[in-house]
């Protein structure tokens, strides 16, 4: 397992993230929200300590391109707008 989540973080996004698919991939989505969860960022990173985390600069690497490429809020802020939408559709039924 450690040596694929290694071949995905090393080969896999970064090929993601040059090729653009993911900027294809959620204009097909319906679901315009993304909700990402990380395990830990870590300074050293020792993947027989700590393999579902991720070094510093692949962290700040990833945020960075977030930012450049998406809107980016955060979850209470996902949940108060879908509330308001919802209320919006219940009025105009």
């Amino acid at each position: 397992m450690a040596f694929l989540k290694s071949i995905t973080r090393s080969v896999l996004l970064p090929i993601i993230k040059k090729t653009h698919l993911a900027e294809i991939l959620s204009s097909l989505s319906t679901n315009q929200n993304l909700i990402l969860n990380y395990h830990g960022v870590v300074k050293n990173h020792d993947a027989s300590l700590s393999r579902n985390h991720l070094p510093i600069r692949q962290f700040e690497d990833q945020m960075i391109y977030f930012k450049r490429n998406f809107e980016v809020t955060t979850v209470e802020e996902i949940f108060k707008n879908k509330s308001k939408n919802n209320s919006k559709r219940k009025q105009l039924a």
